[in-house]
């Protein structure tokens, strides 16, 4: 726990001591994440006469944001439910700091997802790929049950929190990647609702289609997906780890 407990305490800090730095290494988290999106969707795009073959790219291709993210020592917002819950457990921030780091890494990763997404459809790279899957994602995403996308991202941000914790917790960098890969598409096959790639399938699709669709159902999607989100990192996967780890700790103290 005290390595889980590190990570998030520095976070924290950072976030409170230099803002402006912690702010910007979000931003860099949504850039990478934005680089994955954009390979996965296009190999989807392309695969888009094979709905079965389609998804499996996108789901396992999807993982390098991760993969990136966490060898390159950038930050993302539902990772970080997991790291800084735990630090606050042990009592080394307060809520009142905690909230801030969150809303940083959120803001950061906002800008930089949305930024690289909507540069590369202004590129015009890969253009009519795009035309008809792109929409149809869009369409489909705001065609929701507000419960529904609370609960996938729920269980979106439970399975993010195992890949985040894989990544601490395995030493080695192949396997480390490998197993990534595989939790990831977990979340992303079934199509769970995760709060920052979707501010990247928005900013893809307004930048294409402008006032062609409705967007109007995007700030309660994103209300719901950011809640559960944060209720799948803090809570379902976090609270039961802190207990289990202490209980792990108590039990090593014991022996000794």
């Amino acid at each position: 726990m005290s390595v889980l407990t590190g990570i998030g305490s520095k976070k924290v800090n950072m976030a409170k001591k230099n803002p402006i730095h912690y702010l910007f290494k979000a931003i860099m988290g949504g850039l990478y994440l934005g680089v994955a999106m954009i390979l996965s969707y296009t190999l989807g795009a392309l695969f888009i006469d094979s709905p079965e073959i389609s998804k499996l790219l996108i789901a396992f291709s999807f993982g390098i944001g991760i993969i990136l993210i966490l060898f390159l020592g950038a930050e993302l917002f539902t990772g970080n439910c997991l790291t800084t819950t735990i630090a606050m457990y042990q009592k080394k921030c307060t809520i009142k700091e905690l909230i801030p780091s969150w809303f940083l890494c959120y803001l950061g990763n906002m800008i930089g997802i949305v930024f690289i997404c909507v540069l590369f459809i202004w590129s015009q790279a890969s253009n009519p790929l795009y035309d008809n899957f792109l929409r149809n994602i869009n369409v489909a995403k705001l065609d929701y049950n507000v419960i529904e996308v609370f609960l996938k991202a729920v269980l979106c941000n439970f399975i993010v929190c195992i890949a985040s914790y894989a990544g601490v917790k395995i030493k080695d960098d192949t396997a480390k990647t490998i197993i990534i890969f595989f939790v990831i598409a977990a979340f992303v096959l079934p199509g769970f609702e995760h709060c920052i790639a979707n501010f990247g399938t928005f900013a893809l699709g307004i930048a294409k289609y402008g006032t062609a669709i409705d967007w109007s159902g995007i700030p309660l999607h994103t209300l719901a997906s950011t809640l559960g989100n944060m209720v799948g990192g803090a809570f379902l996967f976090a609270t039961p780890m802190y207990f289990l780890l202490k209980s792990e700790e108590k039990e090593v103290a014991t022996s000794e």
